[in-house]
Order: structure tokens, then C-alpha cells, then sequence
């Protein structure tokens, strides 16, 4: 029993669409192990951020532990002994530590000093560290009392 085929319909894939969809996969895999490590130093810069948001809140922690005119006269040798005159290295990048008042010179669009005898008296404390040779700074602004 002889049936008739066309030639069109038992036409399978050529050598150049084989070709052509592995230079497509090709493409893909190499956008894709492009993105990892780009992935991989954007998480190390949340952590470091993250590491001095902490040590930022810890030293906002430690001032309101002295009275706002100690800390605007600079009677705090405690802080300063303990954040100002020491670098914190956490392994990833040390991180510098100061507080309103004590900046030279300040950060420009902020205070440099302490408010003291108003309603609420504040202080800001800055942490600073570089990263691939930019430098990073976190301003937290806390309540004394």
C-alpha cells in the first residue's frame, strides 16, 4: 500500500535553526550570569547601610543619656571616647561615627549644632564609611531629653 507523501510534511528542523537557537540560548545565559554578581554587590551595599543605620541608632541611644546643654557645651566625653575618636570596623568597611556640632565642616543643608531649650531638643548623629572609594553617610535625628 503506497501512500503519498509530501515532501514538505516529513521536512524536519534544519543545522541553522539549531544553530540559531543556540546562539539565542547563548545570548540569554550570558545576560543572566551578568546580572549575579551586580546582584551580589548591591546586597553588600544594603548591608553596610544597614550596619551603620545600627550603629547610628546605638550612638543616638548612647547621647540621650546625657541632659541636651551637656551634649550642646560638648560634655560628653563618654560618646566621644567610645564613637568619635575610635573608628567601628566591621569587617565589610569601617564606619566613623559623629554628632551635630562636631562636624568639620558640616554636611551642607544641615545643622551644626544642637537645639537645645525648645520643646523637643534634637540631635543628629552621622556614620560614615567608603565603599569602593565613594563615600557613604547616615544621618538618624533623634530626641534628647
Amino acid at each position: 500500500m503506497d501512500k503519498n507523501v509530501d515532501k514538505k510534511a516529513i521536512a524536519g528542523v534544519s543545522l541553522v535553526e539549531i544553530m540559531i537557537s543556540l546562539v539565542l540560548v547563548a545570548f540569554a545565559l550570558i545576560a543572566i550570569t551578568t546580572v549575579f554578581p551586580n546582584m551580589m554587590r548591591h546586597r553588600k551595599g544594603i548591608y553596610e547601610a544597614e550596619q551603620a543605620n545600627i550603629i547610628a541608632m546605638e550612638a543616638l541611644e548612647f547621647l540621650q543619656g546625657y541632659d541636651c546643654s551637656d551634649i550642646a557645651s560638648g560634655y560628653d566625653a563618654g560618646f566621644q571616647a567610645k564613637y568619635v575618636n575610635s573608628p567601628i570596623d566591621m569587617g565589610s568597611a569601617v564606619y566613623t561615627v559623629s554628632r551635630t556640632g562636631l562636624l568639620t565642616p558640616p554636611l551642607s543643608g544641615h545643622p551644626s549644632v544642637v537645639t537645645c531649650g525648645s520643646d523637643i531638643n534634637t540631635v543628629e548623629v552621622y556614620v560614615k564609611w567608603t565603599k569602593s572609594g565613594k563615600e557613604h553617610t547616615i544621618i538618624v535625628t533623634g530626641a534628647l531629653r
